[in-house]
This record gives structure tokens, C-alpha cells and sequence, in this order.
């Protein structure tokens, strides 16, 4: 009987993106904090918009993604119970979950870049 292969953890990335994220979600809500108290009404308004615009979309192109990523595995769960190999399926779960937080991750990067820059929002001050 041959011994099952082990595999190679090829989601790690997917894990350090995930603790990045969750590191970056507080300094990016505490610069649209401090954004939204010390702009105009109206400044405020528009990030308001932005955010949950943000988040809309980000919550339509994770189930999207995560839909897509299901049926990926569903085909390959199939052959993988047809031609006896269970090492296939290892993984499975962590890509159909890398898939549904990915559109969540690419929003943090964007925003912190945005908020970080200096003159924006909540982020650092203009130097002369």
C-alpha cells in the first residue's frame, strides 16, 4: 500500500495575507475616523459613500469568487473520489476561504495606501 504524500501547506501566503489584513483593518479605520472628525460635512458624507460602496462590492466579488471556487473544488473532489486519491482534497477548504476574503484584502491594501498617503483623509499632514 502506498503511503499517502504529504503536501506542501501552498496556502501559507494566503494565511500571512490574512494576519496582514487583520493588522491593517485598525490603522485604516482609525484614519477614516480621524478623517470623518476633522473634515467638512460634506468630505465626510462622500467617505461615508465610499465606504460602504466598498464594502457592497467587496461582499459581491466574494461571493462570486467564493461560488466559482466551490465548483473548482466540487470537479475536483469528484475525480479526486473516482481515481481514489484523498491527498487531492487537502487544502480544499483554505483556497475556497483565500477565495471569498481575497476581494476583502485587495480593498484593505488600496485603502491603506490611499489613507496613508500624506494630505488624505486622515492620514499624515502636508509638510511645506
Amino acid at each position: 500500500m502506498k503511503k499517502p504524500r504529504r503536501r506542501a501547506n501552498s496556502n501559507l501566503n494566503s494565511h500571512f495575507a490574512m494576519i496582514a489584513m487583520c493588522g491593517q483593518i485598525p490603522l485604516i479605520m482609525q484614519r477614516r475616523l480621524m478623517g470623518l472628525a476633522t473634515d467638512s460635512a460634506a468630505d465626510s458624507h462622500a467617505e461615508l459613500d465610499r465606504m460602504v460602496r466598498e464594502k457592497m462590492e467587496a461582499a459581491g466579488e466574494s461571493f462570486v469568487e467564493a461560488g466559482f471556487q466551490v465548483m473548482r473544488e466540487s470537479a475536483k473532489m469528484s475525480l479526486a473520489f473516482l481515481s481514489g486519491d484523498v491527498n487531492a482534497l487537502a487544502g480544499s477548504a483554505d483556497r475556497i476561504a483565500s477565495s471569498a476574503v481575497g476581494p476583502y484584502a485587495k480593498r484593505v491594501r488600496k485603502n491603506s495606501v490611499r489613507l496613508g498617503k500624506p494630505g488624505a483623509k486622515g492620514g499624515p499632514k502636508k509638510t511645506r
